[in-house]
C-alpha cells in the first residue's frame, strides 16, 4: 500500500475508503457496553506494538499501520472530506465530534479516567487504533507480561474475553460502517475482515459465528458460509 500522503482521493475513492469506517457519523456505545470490550484502560497502538510487531506472530502493528484505519483521521483533512463535511454543515471534519467519533479511538463512550498516558493530538492523529475494535488493552498487556515473566507458555486459545476482545463481532463494526455515513457502501462483514486480516498464525481462534442478517450485507455476493 502506498503512503496515504501520495494518494489522490477522489470522491469515489473516499467512498471506497469508507468501507473501512471512514466518514461515518454513528456514535460508539457507552462505557460498559458488551460491544465496547473489556473495562480496561486504553493505552494506544504504540503500546500494542511492543508485543504485536513480531513477524512470527503476524506483525499486527505493521498491518494496522498499512490499513485505512490508521489513516482515518488524516483522510478528514482532504479536500474531498471537507466538501462532504460542508454539505453536512460541518466546518472542519478534523475538529467535529460527528466525524471524530468514528475516525479516532476513544473519542466517544470512553471516560477520561479510562485513558492511560497522554491522549493528545499525536494520539488523535493515529486514527482508528487497535482498541477501537478490541477494547482497552491495559489489562491484556499486564496479563501477558506477567505470564511471560513467570515463564508461562502462551495459551493463544485461552485468552479470557474480559481481558481483550480478540474476535470482533459484526455488530461492533457496524457501529461506524452503517447508513449514517455519508459515503456508506453496503458492508459485508466477512469481506471487510478478510481485507484487514491480521491474525496471529500461532493462534487458532476462528471467526465469530454470526447470522447472515447480522454479518453479511452483500446481497448474496459473499461466498462465505455465514453463521456456520
Amino acid at each position: 500500500m502506498r503512503p496515504f500522503s501520495t494518494l489522490k482521493l477522489s470522491l469515489a475513492g473516499l467512498a471506497a475508503v469508507a468501507t473501512l469506517g471512514l466518514l461515518a457519523f454513528q456514535g460508539q456505545p457507552a462505557s460498559g457496553s458488551a460491544l465496547r470490550g473489556p473495562d480496561s484502560k486504553y493505552i494506544g497502538a504504540n503500546k500494542c506494538k511492543s508485543c504485536h510487531s513480531a513477524e512470527e506472530s503476524g506483525n499486527q502493528y505493521d498491518k494496522w499501520k498499512a490499513s485505512t484505519h490508521s489513516k482515518a483521521f488524516e483522510v478528514l483533512g482532504s479536500a474531498e472530506a471537507k466538501e462532504i463535511a460542508k454539505a453536512k454543515d460541518i466546518a472542519d471534519p478534523q475538529a467535529s465530534d460527528d466525524c471524530l467519533k468514528c475516525h479516532v479511538t476513544a473519542k466517544h463512550g470512553v471516560p477520561a479516567e479510562q485513558l492511560k498516558g497522554k491522549w493528545d493530538e499525536k494520539m488523535t492523529a493515529l486514527g482508528v487504533q487497535c482498541e477501537s475494535c478490541h477494547g482497552g488493552g491495559d489489562d491484556h498487556m499486564k496479563a501477558r507480561f506477567k505470564a511471560a515473566s513467570s515463564g508461562e507458555k502462551p495459551d493463544y486459545k485461552g485468552l479470557p474475553v474480559e481481558e481483550i476482545m480478540s474476535a470482533v463481532p459484526a455488530a461492533k463494526c457496524k457501529e461506524c460502517h452503517n447508513e449514517e455515513s455519508p459515503t456508506y457502501k453496503e458492508f459485508c462483514y466477512h469481506k471487510a475482515t478478510h481485507a484487514i486480516a491480521h491474525a496471529n498464525p500461532l493462534k487458532d481462534h476462528g471467526e465469530p459465528k454470526m447470522g447472515c442478517d447480522d454479518a453479511c450485507h452483500c446481497k448474496g455476493e459473499c461466498t462465505h458460509t455465514c453463521g456456520g
